[in-house]
C-alpha cells in the first residue's frame, strides 16, 4: 500500500478522452498536482495468480481484495493481465478510480498498453470511461509536451502508445480518472519498460486521540492533527491538542481518546481540525463525539450542530451524532472542523470519532508547530534586570521586559 498525497485544485471540468492523438495533453495541469489517493498493492500468488487491494483509508467503495491473473503490471515485468473487481465493497472499481501511467515511452523498444474494461453484464465497454489526464509528475526531471505518449480510443478498447514520445520520460507520471463502474478489466502489455497503477481517494479520519499512522496518542502528549486555537488558561496557540486520562465519569469511544488544553472553570475551549480538498465532489462529514460538558460544531463557520444541556449523557455512550452533506459548506483547498466546547464545572474534555468524505479525495492537515519560546531568564537576572531598570529610561526598560517573557 502506498499513500500519496498531491495539493491544489482538479480541473473544473472533466473531459472524456476520446478519438485519438500523439501526445496526451497536460495543458492547463500544474506539475505535482493532484488528488490524495492510494495506490493499490499487487500481490504475486504464483502460478498466474495475482491480488490487488485497497485498504483504509481509501474510501469505502474502494476497500476490499480484486482477483487477478496474468503478469503484474507495473514496470519490470511484461505479460497481460485480467482483473475481477466484483469482490470490492463497491462490487465493481468505483467511478472516480485514478488511473496512473508510469515510464510510458519508447525507451525500451515499443511500449503500447491497451486497456479493455467490462461491465455489470461482462460485456465491453463502448462509452469512453476515461477523463483527460487530472494530473502529472515529472519528479524533477525536464520534460516537454512531446514527452507524453500517444493514445487511441478505439470504441472498445484504450491504446496508449509510447512510440509517439520524443527521447524518453523515464520519471514522468500521467494520471488519468474512470468515469464509470468497472466489473473487470483486461490489460495487454508485452513490453517491462512502463506499468500503469489504479488508485483510490482517500477518506480523512477526524477522530480525536488518534495519530495521522492511526495508533492512539499516549496519555499526556499532545496531538498532530486535533488543535487547540482558543486556550482559556492562556497557554500558547495554536498548539496540538493535549491528549488526557479518561475521568471517572467519562465513557470513551472505542480506538480514540479524550483530548483538552487546560483545565478552566466555567470557560471555553476552541479546536479545530483540518483537511484539504483538490476540488469538492460529492462531500460529507459524519462524526460522534462525547463532551463535558457543551459543544458548538461549525464547518468553515458554518455551524452544522451543537450538543447542549449539560448532562453526563453528553460524555457518556452511545455517542452523539453530527453529520452534514451541504456541499456549500466545503471548499476546495484548506477546510477546518472548528469545535467550541463550554465547561460547566471543572473539568472538560472532547471525545470524536469521525469521517470526510470527497470523490476527489480528501487529506488532513498536520497541526503547525507552536510558536518558539524565547530563554526566560532566572530569578537572579530578573533581579539584574530591575536594577538596571531604575538606571535606563522608560522605553528601554519596556524591551527589557520583553526579552524576560515568553513570545506571544
Amino acid at each position: 500500500m502506498v499513500l500519496l498525497a498531491w495539493s491544489l485544485a482538479l480541473p473544473a471540468l472533466a473531459v472524456p478522452l476520446t478519438g485519438s492523438g500523439t501526445h496526451l495533453s497536460l495543458a492547463g495541469l500544474v506539475d505535482g498536482d493532484g488528488p490524495a489517493v492510494q495506490t493499490w498493492s499487487v500481490v504475486d500468488n504464483g502460478g498466474s495468480s495475482l491480488t490487488a487491494s485497497f485498504s483504509s483509508p481509501a474510501q469505502t467503495p474502494w476497500i476490499g481484495s480484486a482477483s487477478g491473473t496474468g503478469a503484474i503490471p507495473g514496470g519490470g515485468f511484461s505479460g497481460d493481465s485480467s482483473w475481477d473487481f466484483t469482490t470490492l465493497t463497491n462490487g465493481s472499481l468505483p467511478s472516480g478510480t485514478a488511473l496512473r501511467l508510469g515510464d510510458l515511452d519508447g525507451g525500451s523498444g515499443p511500449e503500447i498498453l491497451t486497456l479493455i474494461a467490462y461491465d455489470a453484464a461482462d460485456q465491453v465497454i463502448t462509452t469512453p470511461w476515461l477523463e483527460e489526464p487530472i494530473a502529472f509528475d515529472s519528479n524533477g526531471v525536464p520534460f516537454s509536451a512531446t514527452s507524453t505518449p500517444g493514445w487511441n480510443w478505439t470504441g472498445t478498447s484504450y491504446i496508449f502508445d509510447g512510440n509517439t514520445v520524443t527521447g524518453s520520460n523515464p520519471s514522468l507520471g500521467i494520471t488519468l480518472l474512470t468515469n464509470v463502474d468497472i466489473f473487470s478489466l483486461d490489460a495487454i502489455k508485452p513490453n517491462i519498460g512502463h506499468g500503469f497503477v489504479l488508485e483510490a481517494p482517500l477518506t480523512c479520519q477526524v477522530d480525536t486521540g488518534v495519530a495521522s499512522d492511526g495508533s492512539v496518542f499516549p496519555i499526556g502528549t499532545q496531538e498532530d492533527e486535533w488543535v487547540v486555537t482558543v486556550d482559556p488558561g492562556g497557554g500558547v496557540v495554536p498548539r496540538g491538542a493535549d491528549v488526557i486520562a479518561t475521568s471517572a465519569s467519562w465513557n470513551v469511544i472505542p480506538g480514540t481518546a479524550f483530548i483538552a488544553a487546560n483545565q478552566q472553570t466555567n470557560s471555553t475551549t476552541e479546536f479545530e481540525i483540518c483537511f484539504d480538498f483538490q476540488s469538492v465532489d460529492a462531500p460529507s462529514l459524519s462524526l460522534e463525539a462525547l463532551v463535558d460538558n457543551n459543544a458548538d460544531f461549525s464547518l468553515n463557520g458554518n455551524p452544522i450542530g451543537s450538543i447542549t444541556g449539560g448532562t453526563a449523557a453528553n460524555f457518556n455512550l452511545p455517542a452523539i451524532p453530527i453529520s452534514t452533506t451541504n456541499a456549500a459548506f466545503f471548499t476546495a483547498g484548506e477546510n477546518c472542523l472548528e469545535v467550541d466546547v463550554h465547561n460547566n464545572g471543572s473539568i472538560t474534555g472532547l471525545n470524536i470519532q469521525g469521517t470526510v468524505t470527497n470523490g476527489a479525495g480528501c487529506q488532513v492537515l498536520p497541526a503547525p508547530a507552536p510558536p518558539p519560546l524565547t530563554t526566560v531568564p532566572s530569578a537572579t537576572q530578573h533581579g539584574r534586570m530591575a536594577l538596571l531598570g531604575l538606571l535606563v529610561l522608560g522605553g528601554a526598560w519596556t524591551l527589557l521586559r520583553r526579552g524576560a517573557r515568553t513570545d506571544p
